[in-house]
């Protein structure tokens, strides 16, 4: 069995993944990469204390609301910054720098689960666990999927339950969105965890794709077309891993140039 991730790498360079997976070369990371990794935990912080955050919301204000879930943002986001600084100083990142990155794309998350929050609660007059009881839709982070028949796992960053009947899986990407449709990576990924969330609930068949920098939310509709690309690119990747020699390089040199592992790349044989 393979990581969805592993998948979406061989999308992007396929030298890569051989060198991560078989020759198991790995890069020290970029700042961009932590900084990402760290969005995600906020997140991902926020996503598993919501409970406790809905449950002690007082008033139904939007204004309320939403400076309640920006202080828990803030004070994840510091704890975090505090847990990570031995990495960010090894790639000459300050804290405060990597704060001011980061903490725009929190405050646009503060903002939608506030505004989720103020809207049902002009129709449900609720508080307290009431209020979390009732609340849909509901978040759930980390959402670990697999299966043996499609020989794929990973984890999916958030599925909105909205009821039993209506879950939609969602992967939170930073950087920008494209002028149409979602990246190709993207486009498989999501595809991927569509399929591996259908195994547990039948009626799973979209998601979507929310580029957290600019607020674009891209939807994916599983289709016959996509699913056979996912399985072909699942052989691919088998057939990759189990090969005696590496990948010829990429020739896109906008990805060599970005690449942590660029030097190890050229030592190898072309």
């Amino acid at each position: 069995m393979i990581s969805v991730s592993t998948v979406t790498g061989y999308l992007y360079c396929p030298r890569k993944v051989y060198m991560n997976y078989v020759l198991r070369i790995f890069g020290q990371g970029r700042k961009e990469t932590v900084s990402g990794r760290i969005k995600h935990a906020v997140i991902e912080y926020v996503n598993n204390n919501e409970k406790e955050i809905v449950e002690s919301i007082d008033n139904p204000l939007l204004e309320n609301i939403e400076i309640h879930y920006r202080a828990n943002y803030y004070k994840a986001l510091d704890s975090i910054l505090e847990q990570s600084r031995m990495e960010l100083d090894r790639l000459n990142h300050k804290k405060e720098e990597a704060a001011t990155e980061i903490w725009p794309v929190l405050l646009k998350e503060a903002k939608l689960r506030a505004k989720n929050v103020a809207m049902f609660m002009q129709t449900h007059p609720v508080m307290g666990k009431e209020l979390w009881n009732k609340l849909t839709p509901k978040y759930v982070s980390e959402v670990s999927v697999a299966s043996y028949a499609i020989g794929l796992n990973g984890k999916i960053d958030r599925v909105e339950m909205h009821s039993e009947n209506c879950i939609i899986p969602l992967e939170m990407k930073t950087g920008k969105a494209p002028k149409d449709g979602i990246w190709d990576n993207h486009r498989i990924q999501l595809a991927a965890y569509i399929m591996l969330l259908k195994e547990k609930y039948n009626h799973v068949n979209e998601g979507y794709i929310e580029y957290l920098d600019t607020g674009d939310r891209r939807k994916i509709t599983l289709n016959p077309f996509i699913e056979d690309e996912v399985k072909s690119l699942i052989i691919k990747v088998k057939d990759l891993l189990n090969s005696a020699t590496p990948p010829e390089k990429e020739k896109n040199n906008a990805k060599c140039v970005k690449c942590e592992l660029k030097e190890q790349c050229n030592a190898l044989n072309p």
